[in-house]
């Protein structure tokens, strides 16, 4: 099991270095304007993929027999397909019903966009779940890597090109973006090579029909995890993703550019090394041998453990963000650097949460991290609403930002660490220590 958790790390943080090693030729290809749009479309592709997979793919690492798995595979193919669908037809109601207007706009700038990217993120998805359940994990590595690489190499042989549409003025915003273009055509071209990789094929396909029975009762397995696991991931989606789309429209693109270009640096670190520590410290919490105590050692040693790297960062982006930026990016990111400043102690707190998030969730207080994400969804909402009222600059908008979100952060671990100690206390003087009074949302 450790050899599988390792191949999947290790794939996800080249994943990460791919990207990343990608930075630097494409920002000297790209405008800010244009990594703007892509932040745009591709968090309200984020949010729409949470919406049409209703969390339907994790259930297919829960199916045991391939009946069930087909099943799952089948039932979340059926919502994908129904969904998405659905959601065309509305958006093409809106353009009919108000052709003049800024939704109708919208839809023809963002939406046909959105909705075909995250149709494909949930395939994609999907098959690499269908892997991990075979395990097949080598591939599930390959995917992952051969991802990211897709979509970086159709956005580099896109740049300079307003993509095939560019004639259409409707389609001009969205689709003429080489960006946009090569993240649709990555996760495309994912899809393809992965149905055959993964046995999907026509001449491969599953033999064994569940019967419609068996698909219905998919659904009603999981609806509980479709309606409150949707609703968690799309509150996180959207709390991520409000701040970009509202410095967007109160800014413009570029605005959005560098606030999405400096998140993606800081978030860099967190993606490597926090969900690496994520995942050896659910092994170890959820261990047999784990005690109250010895988990609470472990969340603490681990949570300063990280704070050291996060001092280190945060002291290079404050001394070198400026001549940094500079050389990585070019000159015409010199914006960026004032961004990483804004937000880098916000990153650097969310970088040493990892081992908080690991620890409500070994210890089943799903509760808890529902609530804190309630609670920095509204106010965020809040902060940007009153920063639209009070007509303030660009730079204090992503000010208010990271001030909000250091500190739900703050409080997160906070949390963690509380509840930790109480943990300890209960074990050791069980009659001393008052019953924990529930989370409440």
């Amino acid at each position: 099991m450790l050899q599988q958790i390792a191949l999947l790390s290790v794939s996800s943080a080249g994943a990460q270095a791919i990207s990343l090693s990608f930075v630097p030729i494409l920002s000297r290809l790209y405008a800010p304007q244009d990594y703007g749009l892509l932040g745009i479309v591709s968090g309200i592709s984020i949010i729409a993929a949470s919406l049409l997979a209703l969390t339907l793919p994790q259930a297919l690492l829960l199916a045991r027999t391939v009946a069930e798995q087909t099943a799952v595979l089948l039932a979340t193919a059926i919502v994908l397909l129904s969904l998405a669908l659905g959601t065309s037809l509305v958006l093409e109601a809106g353009i009919l019903l108000f052709p003049s207007s800024s939704l109708a706009a919208s839809i023809r700038d963002y939406g046909w966009a959105a909705l075909a990217i995250s149709s494909l993120i949930v395939a994609n998805n999907t098959l690499q779940a269908w892997s991990t359940t075979h395990q097949r994990y080598l591939g599930t590595a390959v995917q992952i890597l051969g991802r990211t690489l897709a979509i970086c190499a159709w956005q580099f042989a896109l740049a300079g090109s307003a993509g095939p549409v560019a004639g259409d003025t409707a389609m001009a915003s969205a689709f003429g973006s080489g960006l946009v273009l090569g993240y649709l055509y990555g996760e495309l071209t994912t899809l393809a090579v992965s149905v055959l990789w993964f046995g999907l094929g026509p001449r491969r396909l599953p033999r064994v029909w569940p019967g419609l029975a068996r698909i219905a009762a998919v659904y009603r397995e999981q609806r509980h995890v479709m309606v409150y696991g949707t609703s968690r991931e799309i509150l996180h989606a959207g709390t991520v993703t409000l701040p970009l789309v509202a410095i967007g429209a109160m800014f413009g693109s570029a605005a959005a550019g560098h606030f999405a270009m400096a998140s993606r640096l800081l978030d860099a670190p967190a993606t490597l090394i926090g969900t690496a520590v994520r995942t050896v410290m659910m092994q170890a919490l959820s261990g047999k041998d784990s005690s109250p105590e010895a988990r609470a050692a472990l969340l603490t040693t681990w949570t300063l453990r990280l704070a050291g790297p996060g001092v280190l960062l945060l002291i290079a982006i404050l001394v070198g963000a400026d001549w940094g930026v500079a050389w990585l990016l070019g000159p015409q990111w010199a914006e960026t650097a004032v961004v990483l400043k804004l937000l880098v102690l916000w990153k650097v707190l969310s970088f040493c949460k990892a081992p908080a998030s690991a620890y409500l969730y070994a210890t089943a207080r799903d509760a808890h991290t529902a609530f804190y994400q309630i609670v920095g969804f509204v106010v965020m909402v809040l902060a940007l609403l009153a920063c639209q009222l009070l007509t303030t600059g660009e730079f204090i908008v992503i000010g208010a930002v990271g001030t909000v979100g250091l500190m739900i952060d703050l409080w997160f671990i906070g949390d963690a660490l509380r509840l930790a100690r109480r943990d300890r206390h209960r074990a050791l003087a069980p009659a001393a220590v008052d019953p924990e009074p529930p989370a409440t949302a």
